[in-house]
């Protein structure tokens, strides 16, 4: 049985050279500045983040790690394409995009898919949204003071209804 994962889930569109992506858009009762803040201060961003390492400036360099202590050569680097506080941050395919709004943030994330022969694209594919989606439930713990909960599961993607799930099946 497919099940639908409600309120925030991720869903997948594919772009005109062929790409997949991954996108989330997500509410946050915080003001957009507070939010840029856990998104782009180091020590702000190792409370959420998946141990993204960079230098918040254009063009500054980034390095990101998916476990829980860097080591070993980063899964992703580069330089910073985009940096306009406190709207836009753009670390190769990752973006998110800040927008106020009455009741206090919207984000925009994406990321585009790297497909690797050892995985299928459905593979893949969930992997990235369930690991997004947790990493978006962590920065939303890291508004508040408390201790971010890191062990938190990641949902289930393969066993659930989402838009865009016919561009990688």
């Amino acid at each position: 049985m497919v099940e639908q994962i409600t309120g925030k889930e991720g869903w997948l569109n594919s772009r005109p050279e062929g790409a997949v992506t991954v996108h989330f858009e997500r509410k946050y009762h915080t003001n957009i500045h507070t939010l840029w803040h856990l998104i782009t201060d180091p020590k702000a961003l190792d409370r959420w983040s998946p141990n993204f390492k960079f230098q918040a400036k254009l063009g500054g360099e980034y390095q990101l790690w998916f476990e829980d202590a860097p080591s070993g050569p980063p899964h992703i680097q580069g330089n910073i394409e985009a940096f306009q506080a406190p709207n836009l941050l753009q670390l190769g395919s990752i973006v998110f995009r800040l927008e106020a709004t009455d009741t206090g943030c919207r984000l925009a994330f994406s990321d585009t898919l790297v497909f690797r022969p050892s995985m299928s694209k459905l593979e893949v594919a969930l992997a990235v949204l369930a690991g997004w989606h947790r990493y978006l439930d962590l920065l939303e713990q890291a508004l508040t003071d408390e201790l971010v909960e890191h062990n938190i599961a990641e949902p289930d993607y393969s066993a659930s209804s989402f838009q865009g799930r016919h561009l990688v099946s």
